[in-house]
């Protein structure tokens, strides 16, 4: 564990020498997927050998540029009915603008943006999804994918990569008026509210609104009672 040095990694492990010539370190600390860490051997700790007689070791320091050979990672917000917003942990690039390598569940996706390499971000643009509420898995399948990263390596996501949306959708509303100053209020899903208000609706031709419901309960649907209409 004491023979290598990886720039920004908090611990470095060195695994046995496989191959007769590769040794794999495994990290603690390195959060970007597109850094090319400068790697150090340390002589005064470490114990790697050529295999001659003569036992040369590795030269102290080196400072190596690791290549970067990570795919990029996505989180996803769906921040629409059907439109998903995909943030990729470094800038990305596509060839295609038409969906191709995405899936969502419950919806076909038929666009996605060009981040052109000099974003991180994609939205993808679906069909097929109703409900607010839900946080549909985004899938990316490299047969059919082109999103790489910006680096010279172009790395490609990895397949099968996947994310649930988080939901930044907000609720809908339909109305029914049953009777004279009486509206019944139905969401596109459950939803909260800390009681009786006055101040959440506005009713055309009412002069005072106040929605009824139970203080901090949850529900799918409020009145509204109107007053001079």
């Amino acid at each position: 564990t004491d023979s290598f040095t990886v720039a920004g990694a908090s611990a470095v492990s060195a695994s046995a020498v496989t191959g007769g010539n590769t040794i794999t370190l495994t990290t603690t600390g390195l959060t970007s997927t597109s850094s090319t860490p400068a790697v150090n051997y340390v002589a005064a700790t470490g114990d790697v050998l050529d295999a001659s007689v003569a036992t040369n070791e590795v030269a102290n320091g080196g400072a190596v540029a690791a290549a970067d050979g990570v795919a990029p990672t996505f989180t996803a917000n769906r921040t629409a009915l059907n439109t998903i917003v995909l943030t990729f942990s470094e800038n990305v690039d596509v060839t295609t603008t038409d969906g191709s390598g995405y899936t969502v569940a419950g919806a076909t996706v038929t666009a996605n943006s060009d981040p052109a390499g000099i974003a991180s971000t994609i939205t993808l643009t679906t069909t097929g999804l109703t409900s607010t509420s839900s946080t549909p898995l985004v899938t990316y399948a490299t047969l059919a994918g082109t999103t790489v990263d910006a680096s010279p390596a172009t790395n490609e996501v990895g397949d099968g990569t996947s994310a649930s949306a988080t939901d930044g959708v907000a609720p809908t509303f339909t109305a029914n008026r049953t009777a004279l100053n009486t509206i019944v209020l139905t969401f596109s899903e459950t939803v909260t509210s800390g009681g009786v208000d006055t101040d959440s609706f506005t009713v055309a031709g009412a002069s005072a609104v106040s929605a009824s419901t139970h203080k901090h309960i949850f529900y799918s649907s409020c009145e509204l009672r109107c007053s001079n209409r």
